[in-house]
């Protein structure tokens, strides 16, 4: 798990796998990674050699890479450019869920693909951690400038109703569980993050 730091432990390695073996599953073509950050993913994605691929975010550490305040501003590319986006762990982020789904629609091609994930609020753990705190693990930041910067606890089932008012079709759901016993229950139970896998509509 190298350039995974301890914190970030294997649930953010296990994350990027799934998402990972979803992109090797496809064709060649424009791939859209939004916010990249670090450039951890971003760096695998490049080592498939299989897709053209561009970035946007605050901070730009790549060429490839343009500038794009998620909160403010549209994504910085034409209509129906990509056939893949990617947006890992950023949707909490952002004041506006509705309009940056609705912005990764219009950027991706009739057919295209894309893949999101998201804290997994509905885990059992941030379940209990909810009934006695009031609040979500990682939530419970009185000012957007702090470290984990979350504003936006967004559970499957809103997900799912994001997608679909935008005009996404759900192909699959996944979790990142990183530990044998969890995959004896459902893996909603205990996955750190909530990876759905949509297609824009024809």
């Amino acid at each position: 798990m190298s350039g995974y730091s301890k914190p970030e432990g294997e649930t953010l390695y296990y994350l990027h796998k799934i998402c990972l073996d979803e992109l090797r599953k496809c064709e060649k073509g424009n791939l859209l990674e939004i916010s990249p950050g670090q450039l951890r993913f971003w760096r695998q994605i490049k080592e498939l050699n299989k897709f053209e691929l561009y970035g946007c975010d605050i901070e730009c550490n790549d060429d490839s890479i343009k500038y794009c305040n998620l909160n403010t501003d549209d994504l910085p590319y034409d209509n129906a450019l990509f056939d893949y986006v990617v947006c890992c762990e950023v949707i909490e982020h952002i004041h506006n869920p509705w309009k940056l789904i609705a912005e990764m629609k219009r950027v991706l091609k009739p057919g295209g693909k894309l893949i999101i994930s998201t804290p997994n609020i509905s885990k059992m753990y941030d379940r209990i951690f909810y009934l006695f705190k009031g609040f979500f693990p990682g939530f419970q930041y009185e000012r957007y400038n702090h470290a984990m910067q979350h504003i936006n606890p967004i559970n499957i089932k809103e997900m799912l109703l994001l997608l679909n008012e935008n005009g996404f079709v759900i192909n699959d759901i996944k979790y990142n569980v990183t530990k044998k016993y969890q995959k004896l229950f459902p893996k909603g139970w205990f996955g750190y993050s909530v990876v759905v896998i949509g297609s824009k509509s024809l």
